[in-house]
């Protein structure tokens, strides 16, 4: 895939609504809520799949050397952290999300942000079990892990979701403008619909 410059332009903004989101933070105990999924939501629709994935793991990258872009700072041993879990999770969540970009299908943003929502809380708990167990030593029950997880977040998360969803709805005829693929495939779903 042959990136331009406009598209690295809009990477780099993407990568700051992502670390200005990781900032913004309700301090809830073993893991904040930020507005990370509402920019990894918003990443994935814009950017399709290759560079979505491209700014999610160049944040990863820029934390873990240190760089503080994560919500409590950087550095390597953010690993060790039981929230990190969510942070690797969104380099699949934004996968997921991003094969309804350029999509006409209204709902297909709304039910992927979702799927893509479930895989993060899915790998992030894991990751928190895990962590407490053998790093921490603290192993926890269940059902501690599921309110501390998901519980606590999952209803703002679907409230992200939608704004997410909205915004892009508003603004993606603006950014693909120019992008010849998106035009293409306008003009292919108006033909289609009057051939019906």
């Amino acid at each position: 895939m042959k990136i331009k410059v406009k598209d690295i332009c809009l990477m780099a903004t993407m990568l700051a609504v992502l670390i200005m989101c990781s900032k913004i933070t309700i301090p809830t105990g073993l893991v904040p809520i930020t507005l990370q999924t509402f920019a990894v939501v918003i990443i994935a629709l814009i950017l399709g799949f290759t560079k979505s994935t491209i700014v999610i793991i160049t944040y990863i990258v820029m934390g873990l050397i240190g760089i503080p872009v994560f919500s409590s700072g950087g550095g390597f041993d953010y690993i060790f952290k039981p929230s990190f879990g969510y942070i690797l999770g969104f380099v699949f969540q934004a996968m997921i999300i991003s094969l309804a970009c350029k999509s006409e299908k209204r709902w297909l943003k709304y039910v992927l942000s979702i799927v893509g929502l479930l895989v993060d809380y899915a790998f992030g708990t894991i990751y928190f079990a895990m962590i407490e167990m053998y790093y921490l030593n603290t192993p926890k029950d269940i059902l501690f892990i599921l309110n501390v997880c998901v519980n606590y977040f999952y209803i703002f998360d679907i409230i992200k979701i939608v704004i997410a969803c909205v915004i892009y709805s508003r603004v993606k005829n603006i950014i693909w403008a120019s992008d010849d693929e998106y035009k293409e495939s306008l003009v292919t779903n108006v033909n289609q619909k009057e051939s019906i």
